[in-house]
């Protein structure tokens, strides 16, 4: 679901021991309040007309991410229609705040930009990612702590293994950590692996199979994740 995320950036006090109450700016504070409980009163009163209002920004928004993705060399026709289905997916999440709500019209709008996009996107390869048939599944509702992850494989032995894997697949090719990440925010137990990989793809235009499956192999034998044959 799609949500803005509040942050001034670049700040020198982010994430260190300088991150204070006397380094916080009280305006800033109080903008971020502002926005923030404007957006919630929003969402909590809305009627029809309100979300029709915000089902064509959403429109709008997909042809701006479009166009703006259309200036990359590597948009295909494949992330298109990635992007597409995602923000189908989206806009239908307006039915939490009315299950009657017809949105027909706003899916056919987006179907039609997307239409008219693609003779500008690039042909490339179909994405399809071979893996072995498996489902994962998480056995912790959120990301993987760095600190437990780190002490679960001490006391399994495993963490030279995980080196020789950054070393194979990290060090030269994919940045691991946020890898990792967006791999397993995929996972719901529901995608097969080869699904995983290929949303974490088009998300983020990394792809490594092989790591991504001895990654989840590795969070079996330390009890974080399991492993099911389709």
């Amino acid at each position: 679901i799609p949500c803005p995320m509040l942050i001034q950036w670049p700040d020198r006090h982010y994430h260190t021991d300088a991150d204070r109450p006397e380094t916080i700016d009280p305006q800033m504070l109080h903008n971020v309040g502002v926005i923030s409980g404007t957006y919630a009163t929003f969402l909590s009163s809305i009627n029809d007309e309100e979300i029709k209002w915000l089902a064509e920004k959403m429109v709008a928004s997909f042809s701006q991410e479009i166009g703006l993705k259309l200036q990359e060399t590597n948009f295909h026709k494949q992330d298109l229609d990635w992007k597409l289905e995602r923000k189908i997916k989206h806009l239908r999440d307006l039915k939490r705040f009315n299950r009657k709500l017809e949105l027909k019209k706003y899916e056919a709008m987006l179907g039609e930009i997307s239409a008219s996009l693609a003779p500008l996107t690039k042909e490339g390869p179909q994405g399809k990612v071979k893996t072995e048939k498996l489902i994962p599944r998480r056995k912790i509702p959120g990301p993987i702590d760095q600190r437990f992850f780190q002490a679960a494989l001490d006391k399994a032995g495993l963490n030279d293994r995980f080196e020789k894997m950054f070393k194979d697949y990290g060090e030269s090719k994919i940045s691991v950590g946020g890898y990792t990440t967006h791999l397993l925010y995929w996972v719901d137990g529901v995608r097969k692996l080869n699904q995983v990989i290929e949303n974490t793809y088009r998300e983020i235009g990394v792809c490594s199979p092989d790591f991504a499956l001895d990654y989840f192999r590795l969070l079996e034998e330390i009890d974080l994740m399991e492993l099911r044959s389709e």
